[in-house]
């Protein structure tokens, strides 16, 4: 399943987001209406969204491929019907070997590969993945590819001919300018709350719930990949990332990457209307990607360390400083530290910094540096904040271009 769009010229926003500034401002939200679908042979159709300020005739359509999975309590492993024809349009027709049988109620998802496992204990669960394919329709206009937007169906009766599908997330929408192509998108949320991982659809046989929950470190960000050589930015594009509801609110970091391994990050603070609502697209304003960072660095998993170089504009690529052995972090209410050390080498790196650290804005930090031969060098620096994921946070010195990844 995919979004195809119509971009209408007059956009009202809430605000503008230039190149120089760090913070991504809301603008009026577009609802999208729940798919509609029916069941055996299914012809499953699709409504338009209404109309807003910035969308016009945007439609969800069916792609070829796409397949659904039905369960019911006579067949709990469910029973996956696959689209016919070629798809490209708002209503489809589903097909499968043979008719599920039983009685209702009957449940449906899509898409069918969502789904782990089988219906047991009254729900079902899905995979939120972290990785989203991006699906250029060109002149500018991007999609998510088929099988991202998760929707879910509930019949009560035992007549299958119809089904109606709700979608279970929204959808953020970012349109970038720029002299670039885009690789990769990430999205962090800067509370950490789960933006992937797994979808458990509750209290079947009542009002179903939605609880969505991730795997620590790696919970608090969803990507978008474009393929081959990436999306052109020209003249502006656009991207959409499938989120789960009620998440966001509490603030988020937009990292573009490009194909040259650049890269940069624009952040939204806390703001109640960033966040995302079922069936609602949650469109920010364009802003320009101008590359400040070395991919490397903001990619980087070392759990903690510094490096050298992280400036987009030096020909030098990152570096770690030293190769750390161990490390060791702690905070209390006022503070926080990260103790980056190689007892072979015989060194000790030590950053403090202020207890909260908040992505975008500036904090003071004191360095505490043992060399091999027990010499101590301390200084302060004013470092950004530059993203959070997890339990690891990217600090960088503008001045010297130095960076952190601190605990």
């Amino acid at each position: 399943m995919r979004k195809m769009m119509t971009i209408g010229l007059a956009a009202l926003m809430l605000g503008l987001l230039s190149s120089c500034t760090d913070n991504l401002v809301p603008v009026e939200p577009v609802r999208e209406q729940v798919q509609q679908g029916d069941l055996h042979t299914i012809t499953a159709s699709i409504e338009s969204d209404e109309t807003k300020t910035i969308l016009n005739q945007l439609n969800v359509i069916w792609t070829a491929g796409d397949q659904i999975k039905v369960f019911n309590a006579s067949c709990p492993a469910g029973k996956t019907y696959t689209l016919s024809g070629p798809g490209g349009t708002s209503t489809g027709t589903f097909t499968a070997s043979d008719r599920i049988t039983g009685e209702g109620p009957f449940y449906a998802v899509y898409p069918a590969s969502a789904v782990s496992g089988s219906l047991e204990s009254n729900s079902l669960v899905l995979t939120v993945p972290d990785t989203q394919p991006y699906a250029a329709l060109g002149n500018g206009k991007g999609t998510f590819e088929s099988g991202v937007n998760l929707a879910f169906a509930k019949l009560e009766g035992n007549n299958v001919n119809h089904l109606q599908f709700s979608n279970v997330g929204g959808l953020l929408k970012l349109t970038i300018s720029g002299y670039a192509a885009v690789s990769k998108i990430n999205v962090y949320s800067s509370t950490d709350e789960a933006l992937n991982g797994t979808l458990t659809i509750g209290n079947l046989t009542g009002e179903p719930t939605f609880t969505f929950s991730g795997n620590n470190d790696t919970k608090g960000f969803v990507s978008l990949e474009c393929p081959g050589y990436g999306a052109s930015i020209l003249g502006g594009a656009d991207f959409y990332l499938f989120l789960p509801p009620g998440t966001l609110a509490g603030g988020f970091q937009v990292e573009i990457i490009d194909n040259q391994n650049k890269a940069m990050i624009q952040t939204a603070q806390a703001n109640d209307k960033n966040v995302i609502e079922r069936s609602v697209i949650r469109p920010m304003p364009t802003f320009e990607y101008v590359p400040t960072y070395n991919a490397d660095f903001l990619t980087s998993t070392v759990l903690a360390g510094g490096f050298c170089h992280v400036d987009a504009t030096l020909s030098n690529p990152v570096s770690c400083t030293e190769t750390a052995g161990q490390f060791a972090y702690g905070a209390d209410a006022t503070q926080r530290f990260t103790r980056i050390q190689n007892w072979s080498d015989g060194y000790v790196l030590t950053v403090t910094t202020p207890a909260s650290l908040v992505p975008g804005e500036a904090v003071e930090a004191h360095f505490a540096a043992y060399g091999p031969i027990g010499s101590l060098s301390t200084s302060d620096a004013t470092l950004r904040v530059v993203k959070k994921s997890g339990n690891r946070i990217w600090l960088v010195n503008e001045s010297t271009k130095d960076g952190f990844i601190v605990r």
